[in-house]
């Protein structure tokens, strides 16, 4: 079990289930925003919300968490190249349709 371990002021390191919490979060987000189950971001499906869904996954460990690309991509049954092309993805999303996503 994962134990809050502490710098030396005192004040709470991160550990890895509070981040396995908060990505777990994020990943019922993306499926609330573009409605989608979320083992739908696990599979092959290739419906747009689906894509969509599992691109903004990908992008956001590794873009916030700093989760390697390969790492990024493994967790949602896809390689290396699918996480970077997902980066450029939402990047694009970003800027042409949603400005306040």
């Amino acid at each position: 079990m994962n134990e809050i371990k502490k710098n030396k002021d005192g004040k709470s390191l991160t550990t890895q289930s509070h981040i396995d919490m908060e990505l777990l979060y994020y990943e019922e987000i993306a499926c609330d925003m573009f409605d989608v189950k979320p083992e739908e971001l696990f599979g092959r499906t290739k419906p747009t919300n689906v894509v969509l869904a599992r691109q903004f996954c990908m992008t956001y460990r590794n873009r916030y968490y700093r989760f390697s690309l390969k790492s990024s991509g493994l967790r949602y049954n896809r390689d290396h190249a699918t996480a970077l092309h997902a980066r450029k993805m939402i990047d694009n999303y970003r800027i042409t349709k949603d400005p306040n996503y």
